[in-house]
């Protein structure tokens, strides 16, 4: 095994954990959560039939878990490695990009999510406000909206944090930012999304606790956006 290096872009650390991502890095991880689980957890939250943007879509296994249902999800990944994997899956509805300028036009999707930490990789407040933005302007004014990270609290998170995984024959090692349950909340109220929880895990009956695991937002917009202050219950 190659000692660790520096901290890698995320483009270059998801191109180098592509082949590896599904059958190694992920495997102790779906343990507990299974791609049925998955599937389950994200209908229960996106009206059938709904077209969905996947935020970080890596090697389109969301994507093929929710086409066998009743969806049509498109998704945008940073990493080419990712894309290619998910080529070999056989989805074809994803692009490369990244979340400051998304290549979809506005107002076409009724729900976006990001799944295991998609959006971890944003530096500042700045950063993830002007990412949300760009991902609220490909949404429709009634939408739902799903961003699942690590739980901040976490004695292995914290405010930043690394994340190294075995890709073959060496280890790699990204940088990771915490989201807030406050930032949530701000997003929500930028965007005007009246309708907020945070969840503490994959089940809308487990509310967010400052000792979860992950820290789910699902936030909901009925009509055209709210100047509603929305308060997340904790």
């Amino acid at each position: 095994m190659i000692a660790v290096g520096a901290d890698l872009p995320p483009r270059i650390f998801y191109d180098r954990a592509a082949p590896y991502y599904d059958g190694v890095i992920m495997a102790p991880f779906k343990q507990g959560f299974t791609d049925q689980m998955e599937a389950e957890f994200l209908s229960t939250l996106f009206p059938d039939g709904s077209v969905l943007l996947d935020l970080g879509s890596g090697t389109g296994r969301s994507i093929a878990l929710l086409r066998e249902r009743s969806y049509r999800v498109f998704g945008v990944d940073i990493s080419p490695g990712m894309l290619h994997k998910a080529l070999d899956r056989g989805v074809r509805s994803s692009v490369l990009g990244d979340m400051s300028r998304l290549p979809f036009r506005a107002g076409i999707f009724d729900g976006a999510f990001s799944m295991h930490g998609g959006l971890s990789h944003l530096p500042t407040m700045e950063d993830k406000l002007a990412a949300m933005e760009e991902i609220d302007r490909t949404l429709k004014r009634r939408c739902v909206l799903m961003i699942d990270v690590p739980g901040p609290y976490r004695k292995d998170r914290g405010n930043t944090y690394l994340v190294e995984w075995e890709a073959g024959d060496e280890k790699i090692r990204l940088k990771g930012y915490a989201w807030y349950p406050e930032q949530f909340e701000e997003v929500c109220r930028v965007l005007g999304f009246p309708e907020a929880s945070l969840l503490g895990d994959y089940s809308l009956d487990r509310r967010f606790e400052k000792e979860s695991r992950r820290l789910i937002l699902v936030a909901r917009r009925h009509r055209g956006k709210s100047t509603h202050n929305p308060t997340l219950p904790l």
